[in-house]
């Protein structure tokens, strides 16, 4: 029983990243099974722009170019809004 937790342990730790995403896709299928695949997509999408927006928001504190990234986030959304609205 040692040897095989040996084993696991250091394929594990030979591919990271294979295992965190195998782990990551079985654990999207048993979710889309669960509540459908658009309930997903939906969550997946709005993780995305989330992420999105925090890595600008990180850079910003770093660079002076995108320092206002929210302001300008913002009124664009809102400037696409009114130009729907007239």
């Amino acid at each position: 029983m040692d040897e095989i937790k040996a084993r696991i342990a250091a394929f594990a730790s030979s591919h990271t990243g294979a295992v965190i995403l195998g782990a990551a896709g079985a654990f999207t299928a048993v979710l889309i099974l669960c509540f459908g695949f658009w309930s997903i997509a939906f969550v997946y999408f709005c993780t995305g722009i989330g992420a999105y927006a925090g890595h600008r928001i990180d850079d910003s504190t770093r660079n002076d170019d995108s320092r206002h990234f929210i302001d300008d986030f913002t009124d664009n959304i809102l400037d696409r809004f009114n130009h729907l609205r007239s």
